[in-house]
């Protein structure tokens, strides 16, 4: 376990899983983090870099329901579009996004996914990918740490 403390003495960020790289048949690469009881599947969103052009032109794209929509009326920032879909058994559970730390450094942020009564939580907390593991095309770097906040005393051997 990798852990990184803060000036405060009670919260940190820790690391207890990595991403591995693979290809599919299709030669396209793909990630899995593997948790003690599930295994999650990121994949490039492969249009990522086309709506980000489109929303800072403000045009429009075609829907699947056939209909021409503003990709500022799907999307309410450039932070909003995702890098990587996050799926697990067979389905979709979230997505990766892009953000900005304040020395204008890139990371990854995998927002949590809230349940609803009618089913489990999906993703329980945030997890973060800094930049020391990305590539400049945004590409995970094989073995890369995805780290997450922890509240309360951190014990490290």
């Amino acid at each position: 376990m990798k852990v990184r403390k803060s000036n405060n003495y009670r919260d940190g960020i820790c690391s207890l899983t990595t991403l591995v790289e693979r290809v599919d048949k299709n030669g396209d690469n793909y990630y899995t983090v593997k948790f003690p009881r599930q295994i999650w599947f990121l994949f490039k969103n492969k249009s990522y870099k086309e709506l980000v052009t489109k929303w800072n032109k403000n045009e429009t794209v075609l829907t699947s329901k056939q209909e021409t929509v503003e990709v500022r009326k799907i999307y309410k920032g450039i932070h909003s579009i995702p890098v990587y879909h996050i799926h697990r058994d067979n389905r979709k559970i979230g997505s990766v996004l892009l953000h900005y730390d304040k020395r204008d450094e890139p990371f990854l942020f995998i927002p949590r996914v809230k349940s609803n009564m009618y089913r489990p939580t999906l993703i329980a907390k945030n997890y973060y990918i800094f930049s020391n593991s990305l590539k400049s095309n945004l590409d995970i770097v094989d073995g890369a740490d995805l780290w997450f906040q922890i509240q309360g005393r951190i014990f490290t051997p």
